[in-house]
């Protein structure tokens, strides 16, 4: 099942499994925006109780679906344990197809996203800068964890299409504020570099590719695609996973999800290796969203467990010159928005 028909589908009752200490928060049927976001250690609210159980089960041989249904907590891509917030109050607090290229505001002026500042509390002050697309090297966003800045390109406005323009700025920011969560948990893996991975490139992926496989950014994706479902939806669906690509790159650590056919990608004693080497390997959930890595006998021994990141330097002891800032390349369909409030759907 492809994560678009994830989306579409129209799931039964949700009943949480007997015993589960998994609680589902009351669900508002007429919200149209129910985001997530994936939070981890880190995060102020992340359920460290659920978390061991979700160890535990993986430990004693449950599926990664039923550990998604019984706990709320799941091990990403990138072999991270995380959990999902969302929230559906999440807006602008400003028409966002009303400000002008070069303005810039404090997350918290223009946001509303109580639950993101409540995990993050120091992302309140992130600084959210409007750009001119044609100084934004072909992206739509970006998060630079060095200036503490997400940069949003303003495309100009169109009138007659003021929901979708709307929607859409939603889709970008939220993916930003994903890669934000990643580097409040794991600074040194969040950076996005022009992969080494031209020292070893056996799948022969272009630049392209190669920065959509990075698992950062196939769940940054992810959270921007599963921005409507329900919480009951999310609940009862398959355990998030990334489906729009045939290979993920990841980290190269102790105890992390072994993948067929990987590769080591970057080159010995540079500077990714040093701070963080990656692997590249086959994506299972291309071709099967019900896949469990975990299954595989030879992750039988990383069963329950922690990965392990590379200890050593700390994000803030890397030149600023080696950020690259993660970019949001979806199209925006642009359109004149009403000065407050967001119009409805035709």
């Amino acid at each position: 099942m492809k994560i678009n028909e994830v989306i579409t589908e129209k799931f039964p009752n949700i009943e949480v499994p007997k015993g589960s200490s998994f609680k589902m928060p009351p669900v508002n049927k007429n919200a149209e925006n129910q985001l997530a976001i994936f939070i981890g250690p880190n995060a102020k609210n992340f359920n460290n109780e659920l978390a061991r159980l979700a160890q535990q089960m993986e430990k004693d041989g449950a599926h990664r679906d039923e550990i998604w249904h019984d706990t709320g907590t799941y091990r990403n891509s990138n072999g991270d344990w995380r959990q999902e917030i969302s929230d559906k109050d999440f807006e602008f607090k400003i028409d966002p197809t009303s400000i002008k290229p070069g303005t810039s505001y404090k997350a918290s002026d223009i946001f509303n996203h109580t639950a993101f500042f409540d995990n993050y509390h120091n992302a309140r002050n992130i600084e959210i800068v409007f750009k001119d697309p044609k100084d934004m090297e072909g992206s739509d966003g970006s998060w630079d964890q060095y200036n503490n800045t997400i940069s949003l390109a303003k495309h100009p406005s169109v009138a007659g299409n003021e929901y979708a323009e709307w929607e859409e700025y939603l889709d970008v920011a939220v993916h930003e504020l994903e890669h934000v969560a990643q580097s409040k948990e794991k600074p040194n893996n969040h950076e996005y570099v022009t992969p080494d991975i031209e020292y070893n490139n056996p799948f022969g992926l272009s630049d392209y590719e190669q920065y959509a496989a990075d698992s950062k950014e196939a769940r940054a994706r992810l959270v921007s695609q599963r921005r409507e479902l329900s919480f009951p939806q999310r609940a009862a669906g398959t355990t998030p996973s990334p489906t729009d690509t045939d290979q993920l790159i990841t980290q190269k650590r102790k105890n992390a999800i072994n993948y067929n056919n990987s590769f080591d990608t970057t080159t010995p004693g540079s500077t990714q290796s040093n701070l963080n080497p990656l692997t590249i390997g086959d994506n299972p959930w291309a071709t099967d969203i019900t896949s469990d890595p975990m299954q595989d006998p030879k992750n039988a021994k990383v069963r329950g467990t922690v990965p392990k990141n590379k200890s050593g330097k700390h994000y803030d002891e890397v030149p600023k010159d080696w950020s690259k800032g993660h970019k949001h390349s979806k199209p925006l369909v642009v359109n004149k928005a009403p000065a407050v409030k967001k119009a409805a759907p035709k």
